[in-house]
């Protein structure tokens, strides 16, 4: 039934550049003089603030997401480099292999954070401290997503990080409020 929709239809992506299709057309409708920059930052505004959201609420669900048992399967450090305004951050992130199974589905992941919705960077030793709690052959309890399963965490966690994402987001949308009036 859902090969029948055309692929833009079933994706995120095409949900998304819609999305954006249509703001844009407002946008341009009730601010007719207005700069490409200026609905650049309400649109990076607005999304900054609806994946913050989403991130809060995926993360206080996770806490009541179904579990299940897994084993860690190997783990490692992942040096990583995040872009900020001038400089190139380094930092680490913790990568825990596991596998687990929800009923007759055998599923194996290739963690990056552990935790859904964890952006900041991670010094070595805080990396470190996480892989310490999953050692390869340990039974670890999995939380998944109820309807989608391939979905899961070994930690289920609200992220305030997200705050700051929401922030930053609404900081843009009032500079682009007050460019306006």
């Amino acid at each position: 039934m859902r090969d029948s929709y055309p692929k833009w239809y079933c994706s995120w992506q095409g949900w998304l550049a819609a999305v954006v299709a249509c703001l844009a057309l407002l946008y341009f409708k009730a601010y007719p003089g207005s700069s490409l920059e200026t609905f650049f930052f309400a649109i990076l505004g607005f999304g900054m603030i609806v994946w913050g959201i989403k991130n809060l609420v995926l993360g206080f669900h996770t806490k009541h997401w179904p579990t299940t048992e897994g084993c860690v399967h190997s783990t490692g450090l992942k040096q990583v480099y995040k872009t900020a305004r001038f400089a190139i951050l380094p930092g680490y992130e913790a990568v825990v292999r596991y596998e687990y199974q929800v009923p007759g589905v055998l599923f194996h992941l290739n963690a990056e954070t552990v935790s859904l919705g964890q952006w900041l960077l991670k010094s070595k030793r805080e990396a470190q401290t996480i892989l310490d709690r999953y050692l390869p052959g340990k039974q670890v309890r999995v939380f998944y997503h109820p309807r989608h399963p391939q979905l899961a965490v070994l930690e289920p966690h609200i992220f305030l990080d997200n705050l700051l994402v929401i922030v930053i987001g609404g900081f843009f949308l009032l500079c682009v409020f007050v460019v306006h009036n």
